[in-house]
């Protein structure tokens, strides 16, 4: 089941690569025309469209709620004002289905569903807008269904964003991507201690003719220069479930290079990316991926998630798994932290556990332990584990 902040992703997705969704898009050339930039100032774009479609009457009240490509148009529309206030927020935006919302805002004043409070947005990593949650549908259904020019998207979705951007420069700019979370763990006084090189992965003598070597041949850059998002492992080998000061062993991770990935949707699709394992496909994207993934001998490094699986652009890579540098010497959860870098595309290696917050150790782990020993990492009977209670889920942990 795909968390609706994922979907927001998907969608958005679509948008930006005219790419198809399911059940359509309405009206995709006149959404294309709004040059929706990411700008503030194509908030007041949407408002021109909305007014449009009214005047035009190409979208009926008494009628949109039966046709799933237009309920689309406005749920891109949707996301996409999301999106603009994250940016101007520098933080990234969390979608709530209505029940969730309920059982999160308690006192929010909707007290039946509709098309309209169908979705929320909330700002969790945000401290000023955390408490706060808006229904941009409200708003973009207001414009499109009533001729009263201050129902407006652009004045709505002004109310969330900060002082610097209400100048009109500031409304012309496209702003930039939202960044990647940053890691609650300093790594800078350790490395000036010991030297990245202190948390080396330990070379097996037969990685020199495998492809593996440039994981290790580049760990150490990784570790100087990278920067961490979350992973949810694929498939690796038993032995790394258990405890053990030394050795290791080679496994796949899913991941996604802005970290903006719930973790639940991750283990999802590796879920999914494990199902492949050995099965014929005709598609070749999904036939490299089974055949890769039963050979256990052939790397990936950046490889991407098919189409077919997730419409976005997530990428598998193999890597190793020093069991000395895992909390406790052994993998305890689906997900765990990774290092990635623009630098070396594709190459990835798992963040030591040196650098794992305190906050995720003895109670979390112990509360698992029990629950997991049983399982294999990357094997059937993991593929419905649950990533919300797993130890990064609460790190990681946006819905």
């Amino acid at each position: 089941m795909t968390s609706l902040t994922f979907r927001a992703r998907i969608y958005l997705h679509a948008m930006d690569h005219r790419l198809a969704v399911p059940n359509g898009l309405a009206f995709a050339s006149l959404l294309q025309a709004c040059r929706l930039d990411y700008s503030v100032q194509s908030l007041a774009r949407i408002d021109v469209l909305l007014d449009a479609l009214r005047k035009t009457g190409k979208i009926r009240e008494d009628s949109y709620l039966d046709d799933p490509a237009q309920q689309n148009l406005l749920y891109t529309l949707a996301f996409y004002v999301g999106e603009v206030i994250g940016r101007s927020l520098a933080s990234p935006p969390s979608w709530y289905t209505w029940e969730e919302a309920a059982a999160l805002y308690p006192g929010m004043q909707f007290a039946e569903q509709a098309f309209d409070n169908s979705i929320t947005l909330a700002f969790p990593d945000h401290p000023p807008s955390a408490s706060k949650n808006f229904h941009p549908l409200v708003s973009l259904t207001a414009r499109l269904f009533m001729n009263q020019p201050d129902k407006s998207v652009l004045f709505s979705a002004g109310l969330l964003l900060p002082p610097d951007q209400e100048g009109e420069a500031a409304r012309q700019r496209a702003l930039p991507p939202i960044p990647p979370p940053a890691w609650p763990v300093d790594m800078a006084p350790a490395l000036r201690l010991h030297g990245a090189g202190w948390f080396d992965m330990v070379r097996p003598s037969w990685a020199d003719g495998d492809d593996l070597r440039v994981v290790f041949e580049n760990g150490t850059a990784l570790l100087a220069g990278g920067r961490v998002v979350p992973c949810a492992i694929v498939q690796a080998n038993n032995m790394l479930t258990q405890p053990a000061e030394g050795g290791g062993a080679a496994g796949e991770v899913v991941y996604d290079l802005t970290g903006r990935t719930p973790v639940e949707d991750l283990c999802h699709i590796a879920s999914k990316l494990l199902a492949l394992k050995a099965m014929p496909f005709e598609d070749p994207a999904m036939a490299h991926v089974s055949r890769y993934l039963a050979d256990e001998q052939t790397r990936v490094f950046g490889l991407d998630v098919p189409q077919a699986v997730v419409p976005y652009p997530l990428k598998i890579s193999s890597t190793w798994f020093d069991k000395a540098l895992l909390r406790s010497g052994a993998l305890q959860s689906q997900v765990i932290p990774l290092l990635v870098s623009d630098a070396h595309p594709g190459l990835v290696r798992p963040l030591p556990a040196r650098f794992w917050p305190d906050e995720a150790a003895a109670p979390q782990v112990a509360a698992q332990q029990g629950e997991q020993s049983a399982r294999k990492v990357g094997n059937e009977d993991e593929a419905q584990a649950p990533a919300k209670s797993s130890l990064l889920g609460r790190m990681f942990g946006r819905n």
